[in-house]
């Protein structure tokens, strides 16, 4: 009974209360380190994953732009995660903030010049195929009126006839065929700039540390 009283004493309710209550305080504070450190490690393993691609397409770019080759250029930035997950890494990355922020900022560059550079090569392909239809039309009406159906030697002027158009129909079609189409020169010169002086960051100390946060 002694006990039984000493238990429901405002003294002891009140310690009582108040453990349960710093327990209560202790598990939620945990559950939410717990969380925090969940979402660090995927944001961590989601920008790891974005650079090491960044810097697999930019070398597809350079190997394409060191052929003279600009058409469909693959994207190498599509997703900004260090945009949105960069205030969880302001203490592990004290001294490579500037690296990685320069990093983005070059990828966005090369992105935006891609997207340029794609668009011109898309454009360029729908103009010359409108001005091949047309073209084609043209001789094709032209051919229909020099043909003959009276005369002497109508077959022989038809066959000349038939012939001309023959010759200028390959010269199109070879036109419609060719693999180079127009871009301004600066926007492949921006890109050849910006992927020179590109700079990969997986290999130095700041990629090692997005691997060991990642993990």
């Amino acid at each position: 009974m002694y006990i039984q009283e000493l238990i429901n004493s405002p003294l002891v309710g009140g310690v009582i209360a108040g453990i349960f209550t710093l327990a209560t305080g202790w598990f939620a504070i945990r559950v939410f380190k717990l969380q925090k450190r969940d979402e660090k490690v995927n944001a961590a393993i989601s920008i790891l994953f974005e650079i090491r691609d960044a810097e697999d397409k930019a070398k597809i770019v350079s190997e394409k732009l060191h052929t003279d080759n600009t058409s469909d250029l693959p994207s190498i930035l599509p997703t900004n995660s260090w945009r949105k997950y960069s205030h969880l890494f302001a203490k592990d990355f004290e001294d490579e903030l500037k690296l990685i922020n320069s990093f983005y900022n070059s990828c966005g560059i090369i992105e935006d010049l891609v997207n340029r550079q794609n668009n011109y090569f898309w454009i360029a392909t729908e103009e010359r195929a409108r001005v091949v239809q047309n073209k084609l039309a043209d001789i094709h009406l032209e051919y229909q009126r020099e043909l003959q159906t009276t005369g002497s030697d109508f077959e022989v002027a038809n066959k000349a006839t038939k012939e001309k158009f023959d010759r200028e129909r390959a010269g199109i079609t070879n036109f419609s065929q060719e693999g180079s189409n127009y871009a301004p020169m600066k926007t492949a010169t921006g890109l050849k700039f910006q992927i020179a002086n590109f700079q990969n960051i997986t290999t130095t100390t700041c990629g090692a540390k997005l691997k060991k946060l990642s993990e």
